[in-house]
């Protein structure tokens, strides 16, 4: 019975010695925040891609780089390479971004390190180009949501030599959790030398759900063959 209770007093001291040293450890590391990271430079830079390069950061286990396009509509997407650069495919083209870099700690208990402070780089993507002898695409599309009349006015710059344009009006509903989901979409045509129409669609669908309309504006000829070089598709947002 005595060596019972002295193996049962040594199992109950080694199991404090290691819980104090558990936490004694976890007190002592994760002090030190990782090192900034330096230099951060955006190259190869496309219609549609970007390499993103900084500066190695010591102890670093990898690093998260978000990718955010600079009119808010929604992220570029978020990568975790554990090297310090990255390939970003599918961005918009002549689009605004920002690159936020942040150093990350593996996350055990036994990293002396945190997450370090994040840097930042921003840069623009590129115009594709237009074949010669089609429409050049549709410039400065514009959308303006009316809260009394609850309507919205698309515009955009004139394009020579074009008879329609066709725009392309999607509407969209987000959840709590910042998804998006198509309600409706239609095809809107609109004769030159106008460059602009009031939306009225949402009223008269009485679609109470939308959040954001998107609208693409292509530029087209008398009998619609010509190619659909389309203007960046750009949001507006429907307040309630």
């Amino acid at each position: 019975m005595k060596k019972e209770k002295l193996l049962q007093k040594i199992v109950f001291t080694l199991i404090t010695f290691f819980m104090i040293l558990m936490v004694t450890s976890c007190g002592l590391v994760a002090q030190i925040p990782l090192d900034k990271p330096e230099n951060v430079r955006v190259t190869d830079i496309t219609e549609d891609h970007a390499i993103v390069i900084w500066n190695s950061v010591p102890n670093a286990n990898d690093y998260e780089v978000e990718v955010i396009k600079v009119d808010g509509a929604e992220r570029g997407g978020v990568y975790y390479p554990s090297d310090s650069h990255v390939e970003i495919d599918y961005l918009e083209w002549d689009e605004a971004y920002i690159v936020k870099i942040t150093p990350r700690a593996s996350g055990t208990i036994w990293d002396k390190y945190t997450f370090g402070e994040s840097a930042t780089a921003s840069f623009r993507t590129k115009m594709p180009g237009v074949p010669e002898g089609e429409f050049t695409r549709p410039q400065n599309v514009k959308a303006e949501y009316n809260k009394s009349t609850k309507d919205i006015t698309v515009s955009w710059d004139k394009v020579d030599g074009v008879v329609f344009y066709e725009v392309k009006c999607e509407y969209y509903t987000i959840s709590d959790y910042g998804v998006e989901q198509l309600l409706d979409d239609r095809i809107q045509v609109i004769a030159a030398p106008e460059t602009s129409f009031v939306d009225t669609w949402i009223n008269d669908k009485k679609l109470k759900e939308v959040r954001r309309a998107y609208y693409t504006v292509w530029a087209r000829d008398a009998k619609f063959e010509s190619e659909k070089n389309e203007s960046k598709r750009i949001h507006v947002k429907i307040e309630k």
